[in-house]
């Protein structure tokens, strides 16, 4: 499962989703408010609201101990749905991209974003 940033979208995690997706089941989504999802100004955005969603997330999904790897916002997502709600990941991660801010993450800024995490990817993916 993988968790972006603000103001990012779940498109950051694509290419990295994509090389994962041959050995693993792997979850994208877009917090609300952001990317594809609903920006409705009535619908709440704050942390609170986002960990307890993602938590609700989880649950509907069925994803009982998910790995989670997070990037900026979404880590304190993650966190607070597991310490407020409950969700209970196997194992998880924050990461930070290393761009200007506005930047959109190229391909190959993510495969070397994947390289320099591999050694942690790997272990995170071998937890039983």
């Amino acid at each position: 499962m993988f968790l972006h940033g603000t103001p990012w979208s779940s498109w950051l995690w694509r290419p990295i989703a994509l090389a994962m997706a041959g050995r693993f089941t792997v979850y994208l989504w877009d917090m609300p408010g952001y990317g594809a999802s609903s920006k409705d100004p009535s619908h709440a955005v704050d942390l609170g609201t986002q960990g307890e969603l993602f938590a609700a997330l989880l649950e509907h999904w069925g994803l009982d101990r998910p790995h989670v790897v997070a990037h900026d916002f979404g880590g304190a997502v993650a966190l607070r749905a597991r310490l407020l709600h409950g969700a209970t990941p196997r194992c998880a991660s924050s990461t930070w991209w290393r761009s200007l801010p506005g930047d959109r993450p190229s391909s190959s800024s993510s495969k070397s974003t994947l390289g320099s995490s591999n050694n942690f990817l790997q272990r995170c993916t071998e937890v039983p």
